[in-house]
This record gives structure tokens, sequence and C-alpha cells, in this order.
């Protein structure tokens, strides 16, 4: 308890002042800091299904207006799953064979004990680069060369950003006779392909993750252990199972098409500029793969520049990669509708107090139906720094109209959302006026693990640790946090 104190004491007195909320940039269309591009990974594509293992999805005609406003895919933010620190545990874990061998092979030549960092890029399909060994004397140089030349473990998971992972290895010296024949030196291995995958890959920087504990590995071997007569060797069995994506439904199409209405509203808007009259049904049709989108056919009204610019705004949709499943055919109908509704009026967010910093979270809530949009978190993140700045009683009232949006901003999610920190760390100056505080503390503290922030992750579970309800959980986690993980043989999963 003494060290967890110490902490927390610590941590406090290094903080700095809060920085003021970045002014906000009203409506205006998001900046795109991030280039994305689709890269396709793995060996050729898959032969098409036969026509009886295709599935149809047959939609009802969705009204399209040529209205300026509606999301864009190109400005929606990319929620995928972050690299986390127990992925670190997953890959060592993977590589064990690895690790040991090395370990075996430089231990037998008269490697010492020590503990050592490597660091490793993944890829985002999840291939582990040649890693960064870190730590030693000279008599671990053979150890270090080993570990570059055959430490390539791969995970299943995908992640469209590439990751920098740093684990601590403490290698360890069993208690076990000397070895009957030196083993011989592990063989390089180069990165295993994965299978045909397509995916959106975002170029910038690799994240960065640290392991949470320190791995273990020792040299202990079989062949080391004196056969006695008579005894009976130990056979371990046991299986592994890989339950990949599920397949995507009705529901999902529908919300990846949505996502992108205002791509398909400026098609239409621009084809009214040439055929000023132009109504009518226009139907597109796709086929998607695992692979990603294949075949689209756009027929019906307008002219050929509109079905071109509908058919790439219908291949910009973003939907969740998947790696197996059925290939899907997609019937998509749009009903053209020329009359537009009058445009709304933009709410001057920075004026006022409680009440248009209100209705300004609203406006850009209702004009982006994503909460992570930075419209949106702008537009909180104004109105959470205004009531944070009032007593008690008067920011609860001034959030009174806003509590339930800014709860389902702050709500936490199943898996490790790159957004998900973000959208949190915009409510945390009024989390105390909310009933279910510990609830939405311990979601927090959740995605710090996960973005490797433990430091600030121990804070708010020492927070919790005598809680009735959640302090059980929260002493296991601090627990987890300074403990060791020693490394065993693990099952090979497909790829």
């Amino acid at each position: 308890m003494a060290h967890r104190a110490l902490t927390l004491a610590a941590l406090a007195a290094c903080g700095a002042p809060a920085p003021a909320p970045p002014p906000l940039r009203g409506t205006a269309p998001v900046a795109q800091g991030e280039v994305w591009r689709r890269v396709c990974e793995g060996g050729p594509r898959p032969p098409r299904a036969p026509a009886g293992k295709l599935r149809t999805y047959d939609f009802q005609a969705i009204e399209l207006t040529p209205d300026p406003d509606g999301p864009l895919a190109s400005e929606m933010p990319r929620a995928g799953f972050a690299r986390s620190p127990e992925q670190v545990r997953e890959l060592m874990s993977l590589g064990y064979h690895q690790l040991s061998g090395c370990w075996k092979w430089a231990s037998a030549r008269g490697a010492t004990p020590a503990t050592l960092e490597l660091a490793f890029d993944v890829d985002p399909f999840g291939r582990a680069g040649a890693p960064t060994v870190r730590g030693g004397g000279p008599v671990h140089a053979e150890l270090a060369g080993c570990l570059a030349g055959t430490f390539r473990p791969a995970t299943p998971t995908l992640s469209a950003r590439a990751t920098r992972m740093r684990a601590r290895v403490r290698f360890e010296l069993a208690a076990q006779p000397p070895w009957p024949s030196p083993p011989e030196a592990p063989e390089r291995t180069g990165a295993r392909p994965p299978a045909r995958t397509c995916m959106p890959v975002v170029d910038r920087p690799p994240d960065e993750v640290a392991g949470a504990v320190t791995f273990v590995v020792d040299d202990a071997d079989a062949t080391r252990i004196p056969r006695t007569p008579g005894s009976v060797p130990t056979v371990w069995v046991g299986g592994c199972s890989h339950v990949g994506p599920p397949d995507l439904g009705k529901a999902d199409y529908r919300l990846g098409f949505m996502s992108n209405l205002g791509a398909f509203r400026a098609c239409y808007r621009a084809a009214l500029a040439r055929a000023p009259h132009l109504a009518g049904t226009v139907a597109l049709q796709a086929t998607f793969a695992p692979t990603g989108i294949e075949d689209v056919r756009v027929t019906g009204a307008g002219d050929a520049e509109l079905h071109a610019c509908l058919g790439a705004a219908l291949r910009s949709v973003a939907l969740p990669v998947r790696s197996h499943g059925v290939a899907t055919t997609v019937n998509l109908p749009f009903a053209l509708v020329p009359d537009t509704a009058p445009p709304r009026e933009a709410v001057a967010p920075t004026t006022g107090g409680c009440r248009s910093r209100t209705e300004a979270l609203h406006a850009a809530a209702e004009r982006a139906p994503w909460l992570e949009d930075p419209r949106v978190l702008a537009a909180a993140r104004d109105l959470v720094w205004h009531a944070a700045s009032l007593r008690r009683d008067e920011a609860a009232a001034c959030i009174a109209d806003a509590k339930q949006l800014l709860r389902a901003i702050a709500a936490p999610r199943v898996g490790a959302e790159w957004s998900a920190l973000h959208r949190m760390e915009v409510v945390l100056p009024v989390r105390h006026l909310f009933d279910d505080d510990l609830r939405l503390r311990d979601g927090y503290a959740d995605q710090l693990i996960a973005h490797g922030k433990l430091d600030l992750a121990r804070v708010e579970l020492i927070a919790m640790e005598h809680h009735p309800t959640f302090g059980r959980q929260a002493r296991r986690r601090l627990d987890e946090l300074s403990a060791e993980h020693r490394l065993g043989p693990a099952c090979a999963r497909p790829y």
C-alpha cells in the first residue's frame, strides 16, 4: 500500500496545470491529418464462390436529395483496435519457442542470466519484424543476434496502424544437469505470409506500446532430465481454437452505406447542375468479398458521370475487415428527390453560457452522427470546460440537458478503440457529476492500460481499490501491472 500511495503522490506533484481547450472549428469540414490507403497482403485472391454460395441483401429505396449536409466516409474517424499490452503478452507467448531456443543455445555456450529489452514493430497485419535487443553485455551478443534472426511471431488480430512494441525479458538458468550434448543454433526464419486480406492502412509513425510485465524464460529442456528406469513420460494434451470476426449482417451494410450519404448526395447535386429536373431511381449492385468490394454496377436514372460518381462513393464505404466468410451481393436503390430542405443555421458555441454551448453540442451531434467526430468532441469539450469552472450545483445544472449525450460520448465500449481514450478524457472534468462515476473511471483505466499509459492507470485504480464493488477488481489489476509472466509453450494460431 505504501508504494501505491507514493506513486499517487508523486504523479500528483508532477502534474502540470491542464491546458485551455483548443478553439472550436464550428461545423467546418474535418481536417484530414492522416492519410489512408487500401493495402492487400497475402496469397492470391480466393476463387469466387459458386452462385449458390453467395448471399444477397436487397434494400428498400433510400431517398437521395441534393442537400449539402450528410456524413462522409472520408471524414469518419476510423475507430479500429489499437495494439495493447495484452497483445504484447500474446506475441511473446507465440514467440516462446524462438525465445527459448535462442536462450538454450546461448546459455549452453556460456551466456549468463540477464534481463534484455526487445523492441519490434508489428505491421497492420499482425506480423512482428526483426527485434532490436538492448541490455546485457558482450557475453550476450550471440543471444541478441539469435533473437534478431529468429523472433517472428504473428497475431491474427488486424490493426490499421503499425505498432512498436517493447518487452522486458529475464533469461534464467533452470535447475537441471548440464546438457548431454549442446543444442544447435535455431534456424533463422522470416515472417509468415497472412491469408489474403485487404484493409485501410494509415500512414503515420508507429504507436508505442510496452508490455506491462517482465517476461521470464528459462533454458529447461526435457533432454536434460535423467530418465529413471520404468518411468512413464508425461504428455501434455491440449488444443487451441480461433474464432474469427463474424460475417456482416444486413444492418452492418446499411450503416456503412449511410456513413457515406454525404458523398452520394454530392453526386446527385452535381448531376442536377447538368440536368435540373433529374429524378427517378438509380440502382447500385455490389459484391463484397472477405478481401473487400469487388464488382460495382450502377443502372437507372442519370448519366454515365452520375453512375461513375455513385460507384466511387460506394467503393469508399468503410466496412469492418474480414479474413473469411462468404461473398455477399448487395442491391441498393436510391430514389432521386430534387427538393432540398432549408439549410440549418450553425450555432456559435463560444458565445453565451451553458445554453448556447449545449445547443452547439446537440447541433454538432446531429450533423455528424458519430460521437468520435472532432466537431462533436470540440463542442463537448467547450461545454465541459465551462461547466468545470462553476460551482458543483451550477455545473450540474449547466450540463443537465446534455448529460445523456456526454454519457454516451464517455461510455466504455468493448475493445480498445483508438478514439475511446480521447472521448473519455473530454468528459473527465465533470465526471464527478455522473451517478456512474466509478464505472467511467473503471473504463478509463482500461483504456489507459490498453494504450500503454500504465502510470496514469495506476492512479485511477488506486482511487478505486477500497470501493466495495470495484475494489477487488482494481486491486487484482494493480497486482497484474507489477507482476511477472513466465512464458511457456503456446499453441500456434492460424493466419
